[in-house]
């Protein structure tokens, strides 16, 4: 009987599958999206058809994790069948640097972790201990975004706050999106025929979460993001870099509480809060800041603001302009300073959802940047679910 190994990719509200044969064949790919919204529907592709399912509502990752097995019970695929399970966890804390077989006394590590990142962490967690509680002869494999950073040098890492919080409570940067720069650096080499340890690279990983890289010689030597992933780049919701403070200020003046204040920076900022819209698309921001949007219905997005009087539109398009500008300046000051410690760039690389899709928003970023004159601008197709069937297969 063939075995298969599965990679589950949980988003605050998606869930990325990836069925795949030992010879790194997919048999089923695709993504949940919307869960826990209503609308939430699964597009897949399963022997080379695409097909996408819609629901009113799946409520959270587990019914999605559920609903998925019914689906490849359909294509007489059984839970028996596969031998392992490798999940995407983004942040390890201070107790997990390498990828491992997760155990119950991992489990309660993991617990430790729900704070760092807030959007991720628990719902991973959730995920994890049901595949663990409910599938006990399946192999359970943790694969962490943060282990790609491990050698950032502590000039790099280290925060200027006294030296017992990172003693006693591991507090310092960690850096995010590993899976994703790793496998940008495995393919750049591979496209290039370059050695990945005599490689320099700037790579740009814009989605609805974002962050920039800088590799040394193969290595990562310094990220945007920090000890969570609300620092660095602007973001879907997420404000990135900010003085921290205006925290203090939003707490001491303004009377905000702590768990408030985290709700702001992490679900009401970045794109979202210089914007003001809710339902946060790339394309709809775009197409309010009359930029061509080649890959959208420009009807439907219209069809969304309709209802908004010439004023209001005005001042929504304003909006759209400024969010874009600050979210462009910022990826340039940090492609500026990554160049600074680097030295030497071979390519600027973009990749996910946003970086591979927008050539708005990537000509917008190296328009005028001389400092590129001699470096490859290459786009790389995101593939974390491949960089963690590669580690079901040697774990």
């Amino acid at each position: 009987m063939e075995k298969y190994k599965l990679v589950l990719n949980c988003g605050s509200s998606s869930l990325k599958f990836a069925l795949y044969k030992n010879n790194g064949d997919k048999i089923i790919y695709g993504n949940f999206e919307k869960i826990g919204i209503s609308g939430t529907f699964v597009k897949y592709k399963y022997l080379n058809k695409v097909k996408k399912i819609d629901f009113s509502k799946i409520e959270n990752h587990i019914e999605a994790l559920k609903t998925f097995f019914e689906l490849i019970s359909d294509f007489s695929i059984n839970i028996s069948n596969i031998d392992s399970i490798g999940h995407r966890v983004v942040h390890g804390g201070g107790e997990f640097e390498n990828s491992l077989i997760c155990d119950s006394s991992v489990i309660l590590k993991l617990e430790k972790t729900k704070l760092l990142a807030p959007l991720h962490n628990k719902i991973q967690i959730d995920v994890v201990e049901y595949c663990f509680n409910n599938f006990k002869n399946i192999k359970q494999v943790l694969c962490f975004d943060t282990s790609f950073h491990s050698n950032i040098p502590e000039k790099a890492y280290r925060y200027a706050i006294p030296y017992n919080f990172f003693d006693e409570n591991k507090i310092r940067k960690y850096g995010f999106h590993g899976l994703s720069y790793q496998y940008s650096l495995e393919k750049y080499s591979q496209k290039t025929g370059i050695s990945k340890d005599k490689l320099n690279l700037i790579i740009c990983h814009l989605g609805s979460g974002s962050s920039i890289c800088a590799i040394k010689n193969g290595k990562s030597i310094d990220t945007s993001m920090g000890l969570t992933p609300l620092d660095g780049l602007v973001m879907g919701t997420r404000s990135g870099d900010i003085d921290p403070g205006v925290l203090i200020h939003l707490m001491n003046t303004l009377n905000y509480s702590p768990s408030e204040v985290d709700d702001i920076l992490n679900k009401k900022s970045g794109l979202a809060g210089i914007t003001g819209l809710s339902d946060i698309d790339m394309r709809d921001i775009l197409y309010l800041s009359d930029f061509e949007v080649s890959d959208y219905d420009v009807s439907k997005i219209s069809e969304k603001f309709n209802s908004y009087s010439n004023e209001d539109l005005s001042k929504l398009k304003n909006r759209c302009k400024l969010a874009i500008e600050i979210m462009v300046y910022r990826i340039k000051k940090y492609i500026g300073s990554y160049f600074a410690i680097l030295g030497e760039v071979d390519a600027l690389i973009f990749t996910a959802g946003i970086g591979e899709r927008s050539s708005v928003i990537r000509n917008l970023i190296v328009k005028d940047l001389n400092i590129l004159k001699e470096v490859n601008i290459d786009i790389i197709e995101a593939d974390e679910e491949y960089i963690i069937f590669e580690t079901l297969l040697n774990i």
